[in-house]
C-alpha cells in the first residue's frame, strides 16, 4: 500500500511538471514599449487578445527607462523599444532570449510648433533653422538618455547649430512628454518623431528634419531571457500582417515585417485589376512631409517621380486654383493644395493617392485629360490611381480637391518605359 501511495505521488508529480495550471495558461505578456508606440501597440495588443485571447499588459516609457528596469529585475516578457542602443545594453547584459530580436519600424524626426503658432520653419540649412528658432526654447527628449533626444543633438551636430541651442532644450522624459510641452504651448518648437506629431491635433508639424542629418530610427522587438510561449507568439503577431496594417495606419515605415508581401492577399490593396506592384513598392517609402501651396506661383512645393510625399492641405475656400478643378461640386469641409512636378521623358504616368482627393494634372493652364482610373475601397495606399499621358520636361501643376481628409499621400509612377519625347 505504501508503494502504491509513493507511486501515485511521483506520477501526480510528474504530470504536475507537463501540464501547466489554468493561472500559467493564462499568463499575460508584460511589455515594455517605448512611449512613442503608444497608440499604434495599444490597438495592436487589442488585436493579439482578441485573436488569441492571450492578455497584454504594457508599460510605456522611455527606452532608457523601460532598459534599466528589466536591467533591475522588472518582470516584462517582451521589450520593445525606440532605438539600437538600448536593445544592445539589454543584450550585452545577457537580458534577452537570443535569436529573438528583430527590427520592425522606422520612423522620422521633424519640428513641429502649436497649432497656433505663426512660425514657418524650412530646415534647409543650419543657419537658416538658427535664424528661424531665434532665442526659443525647444523640447525633446534628453539626449544623455532618451532616444528621440538623441536624434535630435545628432541632427543639430550635423546642422551645425549644437552648441548654440543646447542651453535652450527643454528636456523631457521621453518624446510624448515633450509633445505635451507643445501641445500646451509650454514651449514653441519641439523636436519629435513624425508618428507623434500625426496624431497629436494641437501641434502642427514644420518641416522634417533631412534623413542624412541623424542615424536610421529603428524599433527593434525582443523577448526577455524570462519569457514564455506567449511572449514568443506576440513577437511573431506583431511581426505579421495584421500589426503591419496597423502600424501602417499610424505612419510607421515597416521592416523585416515581409514588406513585398506585408499585408498579403487578405489587403484589399493587392485586389486592384491593373498590375500596382510598382506603386504598391512606391507607397511603402517613407513620404517626405510638405505643405501643399494656396495659390500659384514660384512658391509652390514640387515632387519628383518614384518618390512618396504627405502632402498637408488646407481648406478649400483659401486655395486659389491654377484651372478649375475637374470636380464641380465641392463636400463641405473640403481641403485642397497645389503641388509641381515634371517628368523628364513623355509617355503614360499614374498618379496615386491615399484619399478620395479629386486630382486634377494642369499644364499651364489647361486641364490635362486623363487615360484611366482605378480605385479600391478599404486600401490606403494607393486608394486611388489615376492613369495621364504626360509630356516632358515641363512644369505641370497637380491640383488636390474635393476632400473631407486635411492631408494625401501621394506618388508619381511610370507606367513603363516611357516613350521618347
Amino acid at each position: 500500500m505504501r508503494k502504491l501511495i509513493v507511486l501515485t505521488l511521483i506520477v501526480g508529480i510528474a504530470f504536475d511538471a507537463r501540464a501547466p495550471s489554468a493561472a500559467e495558461q493564462d499568463r499575460p505578456v508584460i511589455l515594455f514599449a517605448a512611449a512613442s508606440l503608444t497608440d499604434a501597440v495599444t490597438k495592436v495588443s487589442t488585436a493579439f487578445t482578441q485573436e488569441t485571447g492571450i492578455a497584454v499588459k504594457t508599460s510605456f516609457a522611455a527606452s532608457s527607462v523601460l532598459a534599466r528596469q528589466i536591467e533591475a529585475g522588472a518582470p516584462a516578457t517582451v521589450f520593445f523599444a525606440a532605438d539600437e542602443a538600448w536593445m544592445d545594453y539589454l543584450q550585452t547584459r545577457n537580458l534577452l532570449a537570443p535569436g529573438s530580436r528583430k527590427d520592425v519600424l522606422a520612423n522620422q524626426l521633424v519640428l513641429v510648433a502649436p497649432a497656433d503658432s505663426t512660425a514657418n520653419v524650412k530646415i534647409t540649412s543650419g543657419p537658416a533653422l538658427l535664424q528661424a528658432l531665434g532665442g526659443a526654447r525647444i523640447a525633446t527628449g534628453d539626449p544623455d538618455s532618451v532616444p528621440i533626444g538623441k536624434y535630435a543633438k545628432a541632427a543639430l551636430i550635423k546642422l551645425g547649430v549644437w552648441e548654440q541651442v543646447q542651453g535652450r532644450l527643454v528636456r523631457a522624459e521621453d518624446v510624448r512628454s515633450a509633445l505635451a510641452f507643445v501641445a500646451r504651448g509650454e514651449a514653441p518648437f519641439g523636436i519629435v518623431y513624425l508618428t507623434d506629431a500625426k496624431i497629436e491635433k494641437r501641434v502642427k508639424l514644420l518641416d522634417v528634419f533631412p534623413q542624412d542629418t541623424y542615424p536610421p530610427i529603428r524599433y527593434p522587438i525582443a523577448m526577455t531571457t524570462v519569457a514564455d510561449a506567449e511572449a514568443s507568439r506576440f513577437v511573431e503577431f506583431v511581426a505579421g500582417k495584421r500589426a503591419a496594417a496597423i502600424f501602417q495606419s499610424y505612419g510607421f515605415a515597416l521592416i523585416g515585417m515581409g514588406e513585398a508581401t506585408n499585408i498579403a492577399d487578405a489587403d484589399p490593396c493587392t485586389r486592384f485589376t491593373w498590375d500596382v506592384s510598382r506603386e504598391r513598392a512606391v507607397m511603402k517609402q517613407t513620404p517626405r512631409v510638405l505643405a501643399g501651396a494656396v495659390r500659384p506661383g514660384a512658391d509652390v512645393p514640387q515632387i519628383e517621380p518614384e518618390k512618396l510625399y504627405e502632402v498637408k492641405l488646407a481648406d478649400q475656400s483659401t486655395v486659389t486654383f491654377v484651372a478649375k478643378p475637374g470636380k464641380t461640386a465641392v463636400t463641405d469641409g473640403a481641403h485642397a493644395g497645389l503641388v509641381r512636378f515634371r517628368v523628364e521623358k513623355a509617355g503614360r504616368y499614374r498618379i496615386s493617392i491615399s484619399s478620395g482627393h479629386w486630382i486634377d494634372v494642369v499644364d499651364g493652364t489647361q486641364l490635362v485629360s486623363s487615360r484611366d482610373f482605378r480605385g479600391q475601397r478599404g486600401c490606403e495606399r494607393p486608394h486611388k490611381i489615376v492613369e495621364y499621358e504626360l509630356p516632358a520636361s515641363r512644369d505641370l501643376t497637380l491640383q488636390f480637391s474635393g476632400s473631407t481628409d486635411a492631408q494625401v499621400i501621394v506618388a508619381i509612377t511610370a507606367v513603363s518605359a516611357p516613350a521618347r519625347a
